[in-house]
């Protein structure tokens, strides 16, 4: 494991694994992991999400945000909504993880501080408009009625508002970002964007490798895998490394195992 396309690979891998079965990762008593849909997954007892602060409690309630995007959007890439109850879940499990007090979680939770990153904003939607668009200047000023039926539509039923404008050097181009007070599955929403007239592209704003944050649900206990990117990022991460544990109902967290690249060769 010491190239970028490696370090991409198995991040996919991880994401299709909550839709399907896989060979296991870091495995060793099961050559098939039999993932479930959510809803039948466990309910694991409240986190102590007192321990945490509000600024980490914020951060693993984005995260939460973004796997249970990846998640809706892998099952149904047209579904847009993204249910709450997932979302509580998923941070439920996370908060146990880090509210663990297991050396391993420490290493992932607060030294390397690993969080999730695609969609790089879980409620947020980058648009790609032709600056031609007769309606372009209500964008520009922030306001979000076009006066376009179409795009006042998904406006309004996705309650987004433009919160930036910026144009897009040597294009006719400007980039706008829309955002929502919720998540939403900005990957379908962007879709729906790009049927229309004047829209470019749509969707999550671009990002480069780094670390992630993955889940996989089973009957007894939800997976989580921490990866660590390192290696000059900005250009596809060289090296990675997996941390894995498993939530289990009652709250505990066991530390399955890890895999990946040496630490010692973090610069």
């Amino acid at each position: 494991m010491n190239s970028a396309r490696t370090t991409r690979f198995i991040i996919s891998i991880l994401t299709i694994c909550v839709l399907s079965t896989c060979d296991g990762l870091l495995d060793s008593t099961n050559s098939r992991l039999d993932t479930i849909h959510w809803r039948e997954g466990p309910e694991i007892v409240p986190a102590p999400e007192d321990s945490l602060s509000a600024e980490q409690q914020q951060a693993y309630r984005q995260d939460a945000e973004k796997l249970a995007i990846r998640y809706v959007n892998n099952s149904d890439s047209t579904e847009t909504a993204i249910p709450s109850p997932l979302i509580d879940r998923i941070y439920n499990g996370l908060v146990h993880v880090a509210a663990s007090g297991h050396p391993k979680a420490n290493e992932v939770t607060e030294d390397y501080q690993i969080h999730a990153q695609m969609p790089s904003h879980p409620r947020q939607v980058v648009v790609h408009v032709d600056t031609t668009a007769p309606w372009i200047g209500a964008w520009k000023n922030g306001a979000p009625d076009t006066g376009n039926e179409q795009i006042d539509m998904l406006m309004e039923e996705y309650n987004l508002e433009p919160v930036s404008y910026q144009a897009v050097e040597s294009t006719p181009n400007a980039e706008v970002k829309l955002q929502s007070d919720k998540a939403i599955n900005v990957f379908a929403v962007g879709r729906q964007f790009q049927t229309l007239d004047y829209i470019v592209n749509a969707g999550s704003e671009g990002i480069t490798d780094g670390n992630e944050i993955d889940v996989l649900f089973f009957s007894n206990h939800l997976r989580y895998y921490y990866t660590l990117g390192f290696g000059d990022c900005p250009s596809g991460c060289i090296n990675s490394h997996v941390w894995v544990f498993d939530v289990y109902s009652d709250g505990t967290v066991q530390f399955v195992g890890e895999e990946g690249d040496p630490l010692e060769n973090i610069n």
